[in-house]
């Protein structure tokens, strides 16, 4: 069995608007992250804050500690997920691919997580794989005030993937402005 969490619940505040329900190539970007993994994977949770809601093939889920972003998502499907842990795909990056995700899951061995690094040393927290023990921590941190995923790398066993193992160089990209959007997918 196998869980994958397609993060949803951003304010989008540098696109303007709900960047999830832009359409590229006839889907929006929610549809088609959901659509990419959900082969992949026998359970699609969908990550959501504050009472959102989309028309996708996936369970919602929301935050047990509203606002406080990508971890507060994170600690709410572990808490969900009956599998060893959830794999966490932000849905705001549209070129990654269902085996690139799997390449990530294969790699975490003894590790509680396992998340592409960049060439600079850079986590990428939000497509990498997380196993259910860390939902404890998470809400520790959380009740700490510590809210960024980096933290909960920080006090954790992190296997690591070069992100350039993983595709192309787009393959997480991600989409957060207008301008971004217009670089990822130029008017034909």
């Amino acid at each position: 069995m196998s869980t994958v969490a397609v993060m949803a619940g951003g304010k989008s505040s540098r696109m303007g608007r709900d960047k999830l329900l832009v359409e590229v190539e006839g889907e929006t970007l929610v549809a088609r992250a959901v659509r990419e993994l959900g082969g992949a994977f026998d359970t699609v949770l969908l990550s959501v804050a504050g009472g959102k809601s989309y028309d996708v093939p996936a369970e919602p889920v929301e935050d047990v500690f509203p606002g406080c972003g990508p971890l507060g998502g994170l600690h709410a499907v572990l808490l969900r997920t009956e599998d060893e842990g959830v794999f966490v795909a932000a849905a705001d990056m549209p070129f990654f691919t269902a085996e690139a995700a799997l390449k990530v899951m294969a790699a975490c061995g003894d590790a509680e997580i396992c998340v592409p690094v960049w060439e600079d040393g850079r986590p990428e927290p939000l497509f990498a794989y997380y196993k259910k023990e860390l939902a404890a921590r998470a809400e520790g941190l959380l009740r700490e005030g510590r809210r960024s995923m980096r933290s909960l790398l920080d006090v954790s066993r992190v296997a690591t993937v070069p992100a350039e193992s993983l595709g192309d160089a787009r393959t997480l990209e991600n989409v957060n402005t207008p301008e971004d959007l217009a670089r990822a997918f130029p008017a034909k």
